[in-house]
């Protein structure tokens, strides 16, 4: 059954068009019974880096008076410093209860490590 804590919560997951299709496809083979246990999951197909996000978000249902909590997990580490800070902006402004998670990881490691240099070739 459906956990009390999820009863008020909604995911959005913002990611280009393609990357969804392909999460899509691969969560629809995979097989299941019964209501699901988590809260409902909205995919939101969109560029962070042209900065719509906010519209994105509105057109799939966020709200942006509820309190909301962005994780932007290496996302920042692929976009131009001036789109970055467009998109922090942008969700500052438009989330007034917004909290910000941002992760991206350490790619230089003094030439040690081979995530680094995987995240590096797709820069």
């Amino acid at each position: 059954h459906r956990h009390k804590s999820h009863e008020n919560l909604t995911w959005f997951e913002v990611d280009y068009p393609s990357v969804l299709e392909n999460k899509s496809s691969l969560s629809s083979s995979i097989s299941t019974t019964g209501p699901s246990p988590y809260a409902p999951l909205h995919h939101v197909p969109c560029d962070l880096s042209l900065g719509t996000a906010l519209t994105s978000l509105s057109s799939s249902g966020a709200v942006a008076e509820k309190p909301t909590l962005f994780i932007l997990e290496a996302v920042l580490m692929y976009m131009s410093s001036s789109a970055s800070t467009r998109l922090l902006s942008s969700l500052a402004a438009g989330y007034g209860e917004a909290t910000v998670v941002v992760y991206d990881p350490v790619l230089d490691l003094g030439g040690r490590g081979r995530f680094g240099e995987v995240m590096r070739g797709h820069l």
